[in-house]
């Protein structure tokens, strides 16, 4: 080599040296304070150049780890991931050249990460309740429990992603409780309508109680009955025939008539009053009584209870 370029030369080295060195220490000390004031990005870029000009510094290399990870921490409790945030956290707080500013941020996130993950577990557990007691249909329950949600105004997406569906639980069981309480009252509205139906059929043959039969049957001669109801299917019925005047003879029978649904029974009866005998059947419907008599036994002619239908309007007797 020329003995007069070797000067030359090395001071060129020294001199690109220290423009290396002079680089490195402003991308390192930028990165630095980039890191401290949270610009993670800036702080990222500026560390990854001073580790290319000198990769083997452990400074640079741990100061950029800690960068990644804080970007890394970032989009995690952006994406509500707070178990893996708090990870990263811990691997931050391990470094050894992480600066006492740096150290009380990231404690500030482990404090806030570890309350997230506690109201996490509270919402979730409020959740699995409020299910069960809507599947349970309890709703005043479920209500109760999913009203008192203590709900924030976070931004963590796990805490988000858990109130809403607290809201729309709470939603649900009030739209449950509504559709349940409207049921109840159709169902209530059922069973009255039915009771009411079943109260009215069981007295629509006691209209029939009262007095039937011919106007001024005992005087002027002529048929007529009465019906004295026991309860709603059962009555006490008196028939009576009575001839005409002068002799104004009566024949009557009494009977329990045991009414079925449609208002007929039947009877007999072992003497009319005059020795006769006989079976028959009595019907209410339409507002009138029909008796059908048949006389099975009878000793004499003088006087009898009709034989036959006859059909009964109310008596308007004066």
């Amino acid at each position: 080599m020329n003995k007069k370029l070797l000067p030359i030369l090395c001071l060129s080295i020294l001199i690109l040296v220290s423009c290396t060195s002079k680089e490195f220490t402003g991308k390192l000390e930028s990165g630095k304070t980039a890191l401290e004031n949270q610009k993670y990005e800036v702080a990222l870029a500026d560390l990854s150049k001073a580790n290319e000009l000198e990769p083997q510094d452990i400074e640079t290399k741990e100061l950029l780890e800690i960068s990644k990870n804080m970007i890394d921490i970032n989009d995690a409790v952006a994406k509500g991931e707070s178990e893996a945030a708090l990870f990263l956290v811990k691997k931050v707080l391990d470094h050894s050249q992480i600066s006492k500013k740096v150290t009380v941020h990231v404690n500030k996130i482990q404090t806030d990460l570890e309350d997230t993950i506690q109201q996490t577990i509270g919402l979730k557990d409020i959740i699995t309740n409020g299910k069960a007691l809507i599947e349970q249909k309890k709703y005043d329950d479920a209500l109760v429990i999913l009203q008192n949600a203590k709900l924030t105004n976070s931004t963590n997406g796990a805490i988000t992603n858990l109130e809403n569906e607290i809201k729309l639980l709470q939603a649900e069981a009030e739209k449950a409780k509504e559709l349940a309480i409207a049921q109840q009252k159709l169902e209530e509205e059922k069973k009255a309508a039915e009771a009411a139906r079943k109260l009215a059929e069981e007295n629509r043959l006691k209209a029939y109680g009262g007095n039937w039969g011919d106007a001024n049957f005992y005087s002027e001669g002529g048929n007529g009955l009465s019906i004295t109801f026991k309860n709603s299917y059962t009555a006490a019925v008196a028939i009576q025939s009575v001839s005409s005047p002068p002799a104004n003879r009566i024949a009557d029978i009494e009977f329990t008539a045991k009414f079925s649904k449609d208002g007929t029974a039947t009877f007999t009866f072992d003497d009319d009053g005059w020795f006769s005998k006989g079976r028959g059947t009595i019907k209410l419907a339409n507002n009138l009584v029909i008796v059908s008599i048949t006389i099975t036994e009878s000793l004499g002619d003088n006087w009898s209870i009709f034989e036959g239908t006859k059909t009964f309007s109310r008596d308007k007797s004066k």
